[in-house]
This record gives structure tokens, C-alpha cells and sequence, in this order.
């Protein structure tokens, strides 16, 4: 029997859950804890909807259940309290975005947004491209080294999220570009830039740094043994794209192969864990 999949009161649709609509895709999905019709459920919760960060009230509404995978979204600040939901062994927890003090089951990357294919495009046009907003110093930081960085580019920038181009014209450029420089996000290493690039083919060059520090294991913990460049310094990003066009056949196919497989490895983890709590 497939498990329900409960949208803690009915926060359903934001950006960062299409990595959990794609890996829950053919369950019986529920806008509710009362609509559950189940003894237990995976039940996706945001984050940044629970109020001060506290999980009291959300463990209280939970606690019928027999048990529970908790996909814990929209976690960027990191300052939600997890405490109520570890040592409960009907529990299993799985957070994104997790910051180095938070401990879980499992941990999920921002994802890609929504409408995001698996498209990918044979002919690269471009050798590298940015679209994005340039909104915090790590940002500006990248963009003085990008603005003076060969090849074929294409670099748009704009001054908040989602007020660039289009969402299908973003999906093109990046199906046709070789290289993704990846700054981070005001808070985390990651962005949805990161799995967006790898849905359409191209190869991301990680951030390690972020406005609040570096947090360099953040991309071992959600991409384990991962093949992916990471740098501290933005002005390293010109010879780490040379390093990957001039070697690009090879370094291309690592990274999808690793893509499809890490892909593969979390849903059976969802179904991994499922079991051992007692699901299925």
C-alpha cells in the first residue's frame, strides 16, 4: 500500500517543495492532517511557517500517528527548534537546506523550481551563464570576476528574485550552457540554480561561502561523494571553468551519471525508511 502524503495544513505549491512533489509522485496526497485517512503518513511541513521556530504545536497535531516521515521544508534561516522531533522512534526526519547544528535522518538540497525538465540539450551554446539577482556581497563578489571572465557567456543580472527573465527563457539559457557558476543564497551555500543546472545538463560550480560563513561540508552532506567543483574565492572561478570546458566531454558525464544516480538513491531511501518505521 502506497503511504499518504499529508501537507501539514495545507502548505502545498511553494518553490522549494518541487523536489518533494517529484519524489512523492503517484502517492495519495492529502491537504490536511484531518483529511489523513491513515495511521501514519509522510507529512511535509515548512519550516518558516511554524511559529518562533518552535515544532510544539506541529508534534501535538502529529502525535496520533503510529508513524511518521516528516519531510521538514523551507529551512533556510535554520532557526527552527528540531529537538521535539529527534530520539521519537516512529519519527523519521528529513530537513532541507540543514544548517551544521541541525541534525536529521536525511537531508534534502533546495531542489529546482517548479517546471524544471530533464531537458538536455546535446548543443551547448554557451561555455557559461548567469542569470540571477545580484542582492548580497557574495553576489557582488562573483560578479567582479564574472564580468571579466572569457567565453562564450551570458550574464543577466537582476536586483531581486524572480525579476529577471522568464522561467521558461532561464530553463533555455541554462539547457544550453556548459558551466553554471553557482553563487550562494543570503543565507545558505545553496540555490535552486544548483539542481536546476544539473536537471538540464549543465555542470554547477558550487559556493562554500555564504553571507553568514562557510559552511564547506553543507555539499557533502546533501551530495555525498559528490564529483562537483567547490570554491571559497570567486576569483578562482575563471580556472575551474577552464579546467571543465578543457575537459568537458568527461567531466559532463561524471556529473550526469552522479545526477541520475543520487536521484535514483533518494528514492529508495524514501522507501528505506518507510520500511523501517513500520509504513510498509
Amino acid at each position: 500500500m502506497t503511504p499518504e502524503v499529508v501537507w501539514y495544513e495545507g502548505q502545498r505549491g511553494s518553490w522549494c517543495q518541487a523536489i518533494v512533489e517529484w519524489l512523492t509522485e503517484g502517492f495519495t496526497h492529502r491537504m490536511g492532517i484531518n483529511e489523513s485517512k491513515s495511521d501514519g503518513a509522510i507529512v511535509v511541513v515548512k519550516a518558516d511557517s511554524l511559529p518562533d521556530g518552535s515544532c510544539e504545536k506541529f508534534v501535538q497535531d502529529t502525535e496520533h500517528l503510529k508513524w511518521m516521515l516528516c519531510i521538514m521544508t523551507g529551512n533556510e534561516e535554520g532557526t527552527v527548534d528540531i529537538q521535539a522531533l529527534e530520539g521519537d522512534c516512529r519519527v523519521k526526519l528529513w530537513l532541507q537546506t540543514p544548517h551544521r547544528y541541525q541534525a536529521a535522518d536525511r537531508v534534502l538540497p533546495w531542489g529546482w523550481t517548479p517546471g524544471c525538465s530533464t531537458e538536455i540539450h546535446n548543443s551547448k551554446f554557451w561555455d557559461w551563464s548567469f542569470a540571477g539577482q545580484i542582492t548580497h556581497k557574495r553576489r557582488e563578489e562573483f560578479l567582479k570576476v564574472a564580468e571579466k571572465t572569457n567565453g562564450i557567456k551570458l550574464l543577466l543580472t537582476t536586483k531581486g528574485f524572480a525579476k529577471g527573465v522568464s522561467q521558461e527563457a532561464y530553463y533555455k539559457v541554462l539547457a544550453g550552457t556548459k558551466v553554471a557558476p553557482c553563487p550562494s543564497g543570503p543565507i545558505t551555500v545553496d540555490s535552486f540554480r544548483v539542481c536546476e543546472a544539473l536537471q538540464l545538463g549543465a555542470v554547477p560550480i558550487l559556493d562554500c561561502m555564504s553571507p553568514e560563513g562557510a559552511y564547506v561540508e553543507y555539499w557533502q552532506r546533501v551530495f555525498p561523494h559528490h564529483p562537483f567543483e567547490i570554491l571559497t574565492e570567486w576569483r578562482m572561478f575563471p580556472f575551474q571553468l577552464d579546467h571543465i570546458l578543457k575537459n568537458w566531454n568527461m567531466v559532463s558525464e561524471c556529473v550526469q551519471q552522479y545526477w541520475t544516480k543520487w536521484k535514483s538513491d533518494l528514492k529508495t531511501a524514501l522507501d528505506d525508511d518507510l520500511r523501517t518505521i513500520g509504513a510498509k
